[in-house]
């Protein structure tokens, strides 16, 4: 190592030409990187979906749940199966074990249900087996509002086509979006003036709506593909369809027997926008997609079209604002240690040392850039927060050896051979440091399960960095100071830190001679430290700045849609006086829709959610929890049989709710009755902001 230093200390234009390569490099990764909220990450779910429409949730269950149990516990790799029964639906949790490949599992799950369909009702659908990933993330949504509902879907679905044109957005959904169907009402007099039946009517129209393929004729000059194609998408196609004739041209069509209307489905769902119905349109960007230039393309594009247009709209769940701002926090944090460390460094050396030490950050950050890529790292939430944190670590390295060269230069050494010496008089301790921060951070490696997949960007970042900080402290610096910084100033003993360095000096000659006392001072200070840390509230991604929370509501039962509409529109006004506007960025209402925390949603009619999106803490006085204990209160006053729940959205990595009991008994009445019990204390805690029974 020494005959390296020595030889980029007498080469100064191959340190500068490896200095200015860093940097070209470093800035071109910079503005390449894709830009995202979170790291690529499998999360060790599999889900498994069936549709039996029509079924009671008993019969789903017994039906379906029950018999795809059995057979993926076959599978190896699965720790642990939930099952949901719904009226229609069954949704299958599987928790794949983190020492398994989630897709070799997959493969297994989709073979060990490939005949299903031969122990289930005929009815029952093909099951949907998928595993939870964020590839293709949720970027942005947007709520149209302002039409009647007729011309929201024709601009939704205008809008929709529009955006999913452009490259890096994957799909755009739509919800509160009906879909459109034919209803036919028979008359019943007509039916006995013809003598027919709702089956005769109902097969006529199903045998004139076919599209079937027979084959081809081979002709001597080409072929033909024979095919059978008659679709009914007008009101008056259906009209005109003939149920009866005779020989002499007499008919009977269903306009004769019925009324055809072109009508919207029956509610199972509503969306609001900030009380005012609307369709929402959910961007999902591509795994490879710059979130922000993706973000904005969409917010000005969406501008556009809503003056096109004629529509009114707002944007939610903007993803790419967190990007945005924890970029700002990097810049605003490194440009401003900067130049403290400039301006703590000039009180002891001159300027220019000060200034080329001072470099040693931006030029680690440079090498990271360039080497994120190849780890498969890019510019996220995570990967930012490890730059954050070791920011502070990289110019530590670059003062103990500017300091040395400093003390060389003050005792006469000429520059290049002050050069030297620092950087070899350094070489231990220094890599000492850094290899010890490195296995420090380097445990975050063995972090398992989901929480792993997603921290393992910041140890990565993090030994990126410091090896980079190593590098430039022995390779760069030297050969910088020695060029850049080779005068100093005539050392004068009343420097304005000789007072301080004085009283240290006495104190430490104090802690020497009474050995024992300083070594037992600071074994009660370690013990007293240890034991505070057990009282400590841990909490790994702190709420404080929380911006969004879900406020679910569940009926009896039975409740009919508007019974739980009604009741979400009280809430939405006891929201809109509880949080002023300064606070509130708005609200998504969904009625016969819950969302679900680590879990599959759940739809029915006795099912509501309301999105609450907050502005960022910096931007109001109150916090996060003040304001949703206010909300909680006034609603329990209006819930009546209903149940709530109010969860804050956190960030980091999905996890389920805070706390999760889960009881089981062999009498349902019995588990009603435990369970009423459970949610009893647990709403007599005051930490607790709301309690629910799934």
């Amino acid at each position: 190592m020494n005959k390296i230093i020595d030889y980029f200390v007498d080469n100064s234009i191959i340190v500068n030409l490896l200095t200015l390569l860093i940097i070209v490099m470093g800035v071109f990764s910079l503005m390449t990187l894709n830009k995202e909220t979170f790291p690529n990450v499998d999360f060790n779910f599999i889900t498994i979906r069936t549709l039996y429409q029509g079924a009671a949730a008993e019969d789903v269950e017994k039906l379906i749940s029950i018999e795809i149990e059995r057979q993926v516990k076959e599978v190896d790799g699965i720790e642990e199966i939930n099952a949901l029964s719904a009226e229609g639906a069954s949704i299958v949790s599987l928790k794949i074990d983190p020492d398994y490949d989630t897709d070799e599992v997959l493969v297994d799950v989709r073979n060990s249900l490939s005949n299903l369909s031969q122990n289930v009702p005929s009815e029952v659908d093909a099951p949907i087996i998928s595993k939870a990933t964020n590839k293709h993330r949720a970027l942005i949504s947007f709520a149209i509002y302002g039409k009647d509902e007729y011309s929201l879907r024709k601009d939704a679905k205008y809008v929709r086509d529009v955006l999913e044109r452009y490259g890096p957005v994957s799909e755009v959904t739509l919800d509160g979006y009906r879909e459109e169907q034919f209803d036919i009402q028979v008359k019943m007099d007509k039916l006995k003036e013809y003598d027919l039946s709702l089956t005769q009517i109902l097969n006529v129209i199903r045998d004139r709506q076919v599209n079937i393929t027979a084959g081809n004729i081979k002709l001597p000059i080409q072929e033909k593909l024979i095919r059978t194609f008659k679709e009914n998408e007008t009101v008056k196609s259906l009209e005109d369809i003939i149920i009866l004739s005779n020989d002499i041209g007499d008919v009977v069509k269903v306009s004769d027997v019925a009324t055809v209307a072109r009508i919207l489905k029956d509610k199972i769902r509503t969306d609001r926008a900030n009380q005012q119905p609307a369709i929402f349109l959910g961007v999902k960007s591509k795994s490879k997609a710059d979130v922000i230039e993706t973000a904005d393309w969409l917010k000005d594009k969406f501008k556009e079209l809503s003056i096109e247009r004629g529509f009114k709209y707002g944007v939610f769940s903007d993803l790419s604002f967190y990007v945005k701002r924890r970029l700002g926090v990097l810049s605003q944090n490194g440009v401003q240690g900067i130049f403290l460390v400039i301006g703590c460094l000039v009180l002891f050396m001159n300027f220019r040392v000060s200034l080329i030490t001072a470099m040693g950050a931006p030029f680690a950050f440079l090498v990271a850039f360039s080497l994120l890529d190849s780890f498969g790292i890019t510019i996220n939430l995570v990967s930012m927060f490890g730059l954050i944190l070791v920011l502070g670590m990289l110019v530590d390295d670059s003062i103990i050896v500017a300091e040395q060269y400093y003390q060389n230069l003050e005792h006469g050494i000429p520059p290049r051979e002050a050069a030297k010496k620092a950087a070899k008089q350094t070489l231990a301790p220094v890599t000492s440091t850094v290899l010890t921060t490195m296995v420090a951070f380097g445990s975050l490696f063995y972090m398992e399960g989901i929480m792993g997949k997603f921290m393992w960007p910041v140890p990565a970042v993090v030994i990126i960095c410091l090896l980079a900080s190593w590098l430039e402290c022995f390779i760069i610096l030297p050969g910088h100071l020695a060029d850049f910084a080779s005068k100093v100033k005539e050392v004068d003993k009343t420097r304005w830190y000789k007072p301080f360095k004085d009283f240290y000096e006495k104190s430490l000659n104090i802690a020497l001679k009474y050995g024992k006392s300083t070594i037992s001072i600071f074994v009660i200070l370690f013990i007293v430290c240890v034991g505070a840390i057990f009282k400590m509230r841990f909490e790994l991604f702190p709420a404080d700045d929380v911006t969004y929370a879900y406020l679910n509501v569940k009926g009896p039962v039975g409740s009919t849609f508007e019974r739980t509409n009604k009741l979400l529109l009280e809430i939405e006004k006891i929201i809109s006086q509880e949080i002023t506007s300064d606070e509130l960025v708005g609200t998504r209402t969904i009625t016969g829709y819950q969302w679900s925390k680590g879990g599959s949603p759940r739809i029915g009619t006795h099912y509501g959610s309301i999105l609450i999106e907050l502005t960022m803490q910096d931007y109001r006085e109150r916090k996060t929890d003040h304001i949703l204990n206010l909300v909680s209160k006034e609603i329990k006053l209006v819930a009546g049989e209903y149940i709530f729940s109010l969860d804050k959205i956190k960030n980091g990595p999905p996890s389920g709710k805070p706390v999760n009991v889960e009881l089981s008994a062999d009498s349902l009445a019995d588990l009603s009755d435990a369970s009423d019990k459970v949610k009893k204390y647990l709403d007599s805690l005051s930490e607790l902001v709301s309690s629910e029974i799934d």
